[in-house]
């Protein structure tokens, strides 16, 4: 009988045992589960900031661009009224109005150097001049 009793305990025992064996590899495996949860949720979280920052950036690009082409609009405005009131006051003649217009129209990069050379000089006499010199 005691070793039937000690058969039954020792089978009693290593059932325990395959449990608690069983129970800590679900754990584990759990465990490993959440950790790949957590990894994929940090992964989607970091793309959608990613996304979102990009959007921004886009944005904040777009609205530059606007404001750059609003200011050089507004510049184009001030230097032909410029130029129509240097040839008005004779400081420009006719071919001379006539070739910076058509800088203007087509546009490039002769514009943007008209448009700094007009910032940069102040008075009427000397722009006229260096218009006739570089451009006209």
């Amino acid at each position: 009988m005691t070793s039937f009793l000690t058969e039954q305990q020792d089978k009693l025992v290593s059932l325990l045992r395959e449990e608690r064996e069983t129970a800590e590899r679900q754990r584990q495996e759990m465990e490993a589960k959440l950790e790949e949860q957590r990894r994929e949720t940090d992964r989607q979280r970091l793309e959608s900031e990613a996304k979102a920052e990009r959007g921004r950036a886009e944005m904040q690009a777009r609205l530059d661009a606007q404001r750059d082409g609003r200011l050089r609009d507004e510049q184009l405005v001030t230097l032909q009224a410029r130029l129509e009131a240097l040839h008005a006051a004779k400081l420009l003649g006719d071919a001379e109005l006539y070739a910076v217009e058509d800088i203007v129209a087509d546009g490039g990069d002769q514009v943007a150097a008209l448009l700094e050379l007009s910032g940069r000089m102040v008075g009427d006499g000397a722009f006229s001049r260096q218009l006739r010199r570089k451009y006209a």
